[in-house]
């Protein structure tokens, strides 16, 4: 069980070795998305969001301390401007956010496939 946070906006933060890429979510601008913008009838509008450096730091820790090369990671950012942690994926989805905003995710995560040397990254 968690409590209702009364939010401005949700995030989708990906998380590609220590690269981070995060997606504003205007959740709020439909009463069907209010609560879980996964549930409302409406397109939503996405933008970057650029996160505090200790939000960044706190993510990519978590991501290696959980021994993961990849995470998406959903947060809100309540009424007061605090960042709230959701959930971590260890595969969560990132092809709707890589067309929407142009974030470079698949080269990414190639790149890293590439450096490590080998095919066991994931």
């Amino acid at each position: 069980i968690q409590n209702n946070i009364h939010k401005q906006y949700d995030l989708r933060i990906i998380v590609i070795g220590t690269e981070i890429y995060a997606a504003q979510i205007h959740s709020q601008v439909s009463e069907s998305s209010e609560i879980d913008w996964r549930k409302g009838s409406d397109i939503l509008e996405h933008s970057v969001h650029n996160l505090p450096e200790n939000i960044k730091k706190m993510c990519i820790e978590l991501t290696k301390r959980l021994n993961l090369n990849y995470s998406a990671i959903d947060m809100v950012v309540d009424r007061q401007g605090q960042y709230v942690f959701l959930e971590i994926n260890p595969n969560g989805q990132w092809a709707w956010i890589e067309n929407r905003l142009k974030f470079p995710l698949a080269e990414k995560i190639v790149d890293l496939l590439i450096t490590e040397g080998n095919y066991n990254v994931f």
